[in-house]
């Protein structure tokens, strides 16, 4: 019973095959008891002007059938793009370790179907090591994701790309504390580039970036408490509204960097050069 399931199920999902041998064979049956009283010369005659509208037809039908694949093979891709963006959503909330795994597999196939600004709001990302036991290099682009109200919790990452991502859009300044925000917590990041973004509370705490790359970056309502920053790089960077907590800026490279209303408490510090401009900043315990 379950053999001929199975037959009839790939005989559904492929039914453009016996379609196509099933109207063969009636073309050629019906030729034959057409032609089956003419003489010679009325079959020749019949032969050749039939050859004409065979090669007519031919074409027409290899147009139509190109046609018809491709859009057969579009509804399946939107199909596909469909069942993952659902799977992505029970996903959803659930902060266990298998979830990230899970949602990074789901990334990969809809960047493989060449879907980018995938919506990751409200996903966890919780003790993942992708960089493997043997160190072996591992790179992941989120390739415009929204991040709202996302976390990374004791992950560690190499190479990994947050280039042109978005997310948590503060409805009101006066109370945006209450607004969803993105949490990096304990992680370590090798060699991450978070260059041409909009960061909108995202908040770093004792997190350690090695190699990083910041360029072209805004921050707003963002923090930095207890991180460890390793040849890491602020490039025309703005800082709005931000603050940094308990630890050592002295090593960052810093070149055209503006602070905002920013709050700068314990932390050590050296001259931070004439390409840093502070507005209304307020330094608390510092160490130079």
């Amino acid at each position: 019973m379950k053999k001929v399931k199975s037959f009839w199920n790939a005989i559904l999902h492929n039914w453009h095959i016996p379609f196509f041998i099933i109207v063969g064979l009636i073309l050629i049956i019906y030729l034959r008891s057409y032609t089956s009283d003419f003489d010679a010369e009325t079959f020749k005659y019949y032969i050749d002007n039939i050859h004409v509208e065979l090669a007519g037809a031919f074409f027409d039908i290899v147009i139509f059938g190109i046609i018809f694949y491709s859009m057969q093979l579009l509804f399946q891709k939107k199909a596909k793009i469909n069942q993952l963006k659902e799977q992505l959503d029970d996903f959803r909330d659930w902060d266990e370790k298998e979830a990230g795994y899970r949602v990074i597999g789901i990334l990969k196939r809809l960047h493989k179907l060449g879907v980018e600004n995938v919506d990751l709001s409200r996903c966890h990302f919780n003790e993942i090591n992708i960089i493997g036991d043997a160190g072996r290099i591992f790179g992941f682009d989120f390739k415009k994701a929204n991040l709202t109200d996302v976390t990374f919790i004791n992950m560690k990452m190499n190479n990994i790309k947050f280039n042109n991502v978005f997310g948590n859009d503060v409805l009101d300044w006066a109370d945006y504390g209450n607004d969803p925000r993105t949490m990096f917590i304990n992680c370590n990041l090798r060699t991450p580039n978070f260059s041409n973004n909009t960061f909108t509370s995202f908040n770093f705490i004792e997190t350690t970036f090695i190699n990083a790359k910041f360029e072209n970056v805004q921050f707003y309502a963002s923090h930095f408490n207890e991180c460890i920053f390793n040849n890491t790089s602020f490039e025309n960077t703005t800082f709005l509204s931000s603050s940094f907590h308990n630890m050592d800026i002295a090593t960052v490279m810093f070149s055209n960097i503006t602070f905002k209303k920013c709050t700068f408490v314990n932390c050590i510090y050296k001259d931070l050069g004439k390409s840093v401009v502070f507005d209304d900043c307020k330094f608390e315990e510092l160490v130079k």
